[in-house]
């Protein structure tokens, strides 16, 4: 095991310890939904449609929330990663390899260029038109419902500590 994995591995038992199996069990579901999310607009950046129209309400609530898991998750990430040489993480990341800083700039990267590029927004704005069958005025009802979800689900799990503002 490289020295790298050694790290994680104790990242990854002191938050256990620290947060408990439940919200750990409840944060990879999180990132489960948000990692759905990044796959399909994976896809769809490669070209391909995979909506085909179904208009099914459950399954377009579903992938609203995913890809407002994922935008909160890039948005995490970043912030984080922006931090990456503050005091709190310091002691912490100076035990990563050089290689593993520039995987994880990479990997912001990605997650921030599709969080914040013109297909999400496409994306979202048509499930969210779909949801609200068109009507302008639930649109915005929707999206900030599906916020609030978000943001109960992201503190309920400990990986925000207050909801003062939108989840992101």
């Amino acid at each position: 095991m490289n020295n790298d994995s050694i790290v994680l591995s104790e990242l990854f038992i002191k938050d256990l310890s620290e947060n408990g199996l439940d919200n750990k069990i409840k944060q990879e579901r999180i990132m489960e939904k948000a990692n759905k999310a990044r796959e399909i607009l994976e896809i769809l950046n490669s070209g391909q449609d995979i909506y085909d129209n179904n208009n099914d309400e459950k399954y377009i609530t579903e992938e609203i929330l995913n890809l407002l898991h994922f935008k909160q998750y890039a948005f995490m990430t970043m912030s984080v990663f922006n931090e990456w040489h503050s005091p709190i993480f310091l002691i912490d990341n100076n035990r990563f390899s050089d290689n593993m800083y520039l995987q994880i700039a990479n990997e912001c990267k990605k997650l921030n260029e599709l969080a914040n590029g013109e297909l999400f927004e496409i994306t979202i704005c048509d499930l969210l038109m779909r949801k609200a069958k068109y009507d302008e005025t639930k649109i915005q009802q929707i999206y900030d419902i599906c916020w609030k979800i978000i943001g109960k689900e992201w503190l309920e799990c400990g990986l925000l500590k207050s909801l003062k503002t939108e989840p992101i």
